[in-house]
This record gives structure tokens, sequence and C-alpha cells, in this order.
């Protein structure tokens, strides 16, 4: 698991490497969103709360993003960080721009802290014109946390969130 995650932070950052600093600057978003994480286990129960992104990358192809979700739910509060691969398909002609994500990270709850991987879908919306200015995007994922046999093996979740995505070309 920690080679895979050194593995991708190695590929993002000689894809990011490989741009002059003003191209690095015009394809760099950032964002904000609102978050629900709803547990697929039995009794599970579901957490809301907010996430912050960085994303680097063209406006169609591969690229790379960063992001932190934080949440409350259950009398606990948990944060997840992950690192991902984001592919968005080339729509030319228009203002919507559909896209696949999948990556690794990590989960963290008081004294709980276990390796988490995701696996998604997302749509996003331009509101103005087509890859410039702010974003509106929704997305959903399902993330797979490796807890453990001491914590109930692996439990599954889906994440649903919705927000905005500022900056960039």
């Amino acid at each position: 698991m920690r080679y895979r995650a050194v593995s991708l932070a190695l590929a993002a950052a000689a894809v990011l490497g490989s741009t002059t600093v003003a191209e690095a600057q015009r394809h760099v978003r950032f964002g904000l969103a609102g978050t629900g994480i709803f547990s697929l286990e039995d009794g599970g129960g579901s957490r809301f709360g907010g996430m912050a992104l960085v994303q680097a990358g063209p406006s169609h192809g591969l690229g790379f993003r960063a992001d932190l979700t934080v949440t409350h739910g259950d009398d606990f509060t948990s944060e997840i960080a992950t690192v991902d691969a984001v592919y968005t398909f080339h729509t030319p002609e228009s203002l919507f721009h559909p896209y696949l994500l999948g990556g690794l990270g990590l989960y963290h709850q008081s004294d709980l802290t276990k390796p988490l991987a995701k696996a998604g879908l997302g749509l996003e919306y331009h509101i103005k014109q087509r890859n410039r200015g702010t974003v509106i995007f929704g997305e959903l994922t399902g993330n797979f946390l490796f807890a453990g046999e001491g914590y109930g093996g692996t439990s599954k979740s889906l994440q649903a969130n919705i927000g905005l995505k500022f900056g960039g070309e």
C-alpha cells in the first residue's frame, strides 16, 4: 500500500514538474465542497462535513489532485486525506465535463489512523465559458477503509461531494 502511494506521488511530481511555472498556474484549481459520507455496512450511519481540494492538470486528460475531507457524525469527527488521479473526458462543445477519479490516502478518527482507497466519478459544469472561471462540480466515490481485523476488516462507504472549483483555465 505504501509503495502505491509513493509511486502515485512521484508520478504526480513528474507530471507537474514537467511544465513551466506559468503553465502550471494556469492549470491549478482550488475547490470547496459540502460532503456526506454514507456507510454501506450493516448498522452504519452517515456523517456530514466539508472538503477542500487542490487540482492540477489540463482541462481534459489526466490530472492530479489532493483533497482533505472533515466530517462529524455519531459523536466523532473524522478526517480523510487523499491524493487522486483524475481523468477528465474531452467534451469540445459542452460546458459539462465528466471525469473519473481514484486515489489513496489516510483515514483518521481520534486514536485510529488507517489506509483508505477510493474510486468514483464526477461531473463539472463550467458556469460562464468552457475551461475557464468558476466550476460547479458533483461527484460520488466509493471509499474502502482498510481497518484491519481488530477493527472489523475493510469497511465500505459512499461519499457525495457538491461544490465549487476556482481558478485555472
